[in-house]
C-alpha cells in the first residue's frame, strides 16, 4: 500500500485541502480491486487538531486506487493521515503526511 497527499502542505486556514491517493497491489504488482480502506487522522506535531476527511472508509477502484480529500484545520501542526486496509491475510496501514502552517516558507 502507497499513500499519497497533494499537495502535502497545506494553509492552516480551515479551508485549503489536499487530495489522499492510496495504491493498493500484490507483491507481484497486480492492482488489489474492491479492497476496503479505513480513514482516521493523528496528530504527529504540534497543538491542535488535525482537519476533516471527506469520508471515514473507501474502496479501491479497478485500479487499485481509491482517494479521499483532506481539509486542513486551522492549527500550526503535523498532520498524519491513517489508511488501513483489513484482509483474510492481516491488516495493512499506510501513512500520507499534511503539514499545515499558518504561515508557509
Amino acid at each position: 500500500m502507497l499513500a499519497t497527499a497533494n499537495p502535502n502542505v497545506l494553509d492552516a486556514d480551515g479551508s485549503s485541502s489536499a487530495d489522499i491517493e492510496v495504491s493498493m497491489a500484490t507483491p507481484d504488482g497486480d492492482s488489489l480491486v474492491g479492497d476496503l480502506l479505513a480513514y482516521s487522522t493523528k496528530v504527529i506535531d504540534g497543538t491542535g487538531i488535525c482537519g476533516e476527511l471527506g469520508k471515514t472508509t473507501g474502496t479501491t477502484n479497478a485500479d487499485g486506487f481509491a482517494t479521499v480529500s483532506y481539509t486542513a484545520s486551522g492549527d500550526d501542526i503535523v498532520c498524519g493521515l491513517v489508511i488501513a486496509n483489513t484482509h483474510a491475510s492481516g491488516t495493512t496501514c499506510a501513512h500520507a503526511w499534511v503539514v499545515t502552517a499558518t504561515s508557509l516558507p
